[in-house]
């Protein structure tokens, strides 16, 4: 299903730039800059998207995910929270290892429980959930200083989300619902992301400018 959207999705993209041709050179600056590593922390970059070793190109969908997420991150519209684990994930299979490496969470400041359940096939939704039941404090960044303010909030429920993931799964979770708990490969931190204002959403493109540099 997923796949099936994400075709569309970018079916709607090439036409949406076929009419506003400004579009291009944008997203084409963004893929430029993703391919040459321009984008720091990484751990963040792969927690926006991390492509598998079997589709390791970055396209359109990728560059309009990560442009909206990123600029989010910069904007005070997507606040943030890494929790420390201290390394990444072990291949799916491996769900007794990921969970132990999981329980680390409990050595943390963070209030929060992640379980790790992948699920199989193309209607899986995500591989596990993120959850908290008592105030857990986020980041709000406060672009362009670069300072950041802290929001707690009482509880949630989050998707998990670990290993690689495609930009347009992570976009969904966190624009079209709450957010998302993100844990890459090779990455120390478990890297929560939670939609904090939709007042901005889709209205992108001056953020977007504003945070491709």
């Amino acid at each position: 299903m997923t796949n099936t959207m994400r075709l569309d999705f970018k079916r709607n993209l090439q036409s949406k730039f076929l009419k506003e041709p400004e579009w291009f050179p944008l997203m084409y600056g963004y893929i430029d800059k993703l391919q040459n590593g321009h984008y720091e922390p990484k751990y963040v970059v792969d927690s926006i998207f991390q492509k598998s070793r079997f589709n390791p190109d970055i396209d359109i969908v990728d560059a309009y995910c990560f442009a909206h997420i990123w600029a989010g991150i910069h904007s005070e519209i997507i606040i943030t929270a890494a929790i420390e684990i201290g390394q990444g994930p072990y291949q799916d299979s491996k769900v007794e290892l990921n969970n132990k490496l999981l329980e680390k969470i409990a050595d943390t400041d963070c209030p929060g429980k992640a379980t790790f359940v992948p699920q199989q096939g193309a209607s899986a939704n995500d591989d596990g959930i993120f959850k908290w039941n008592e105030e857990m404090w986020f980041a709000k960044q406060n672009h362009p200083k670069g300072t950041k303010t802290l929001i707690p909030l009482k509880d949630g429920y989050l998707p998990l989300e670990v290993g690689s993931t495609d930009s347009f799964r992570t976009f969904r979770h966190i624009f079209q619902g709450f957010g998302v708990a993100r844990w890459p490969y090779n990455s120390p931190y478990l890297y929560v992301m939670v939609l904090h204002s939709r007042e901005w959403f889709p209205l992108f493109d001056s953020s977007a400018r504003r945070s491709n540099k």
